[in-house]
């Protein structure tokens, strides 16, 4: 299976500063694709900013201000870990996959 990379959350780099919409992360699921069943399975956002730089790190190897934008598929590894920081265990039989989104 092949990195998936969706960028439909948005499209451009968002700057953070005083009056500015500050980006997060959203870990989303889905069945794989022999389901045949592209409907939403899962759906999570990380709005505290020190999971988030942890998740960063784990997903992606750098800082969460150098990630851009898009969505990027989560390994079993990374999902263990990833349930680790946040305290939680995730659905069984799903594809994984986090990327930032914002409020609009």
């Amino acid at each position: 299976m092949g990195l998936k990379i969706r960028l439909d959350w948005y499209d451009k780099r968002i700057e953070l500063g005083e009056g500015k919409e500050i980006p997060y992360f959203s870990i989303t699921g889905f069945y794989p694709d022999d389901k045949n069943d592209d409907a939403l399975q899962f759906e999570i956002y990380i709005k505290n900013a020190e999971q988030n730089e942890v998740l960063a790190q784990i997903t992606e190897g750098k800082s969460f201000g150098e990630v851009g934008p898009g969505e990027l598929e989560i390994t079993s590894e990374q999902l263990r870990e990833i349930g680790r920081v946040l305290g939680m265990e995730f659905p069984a039989g799903l594809e994984y996959y986090i990327g930032t989104c914002v409020d609009a």
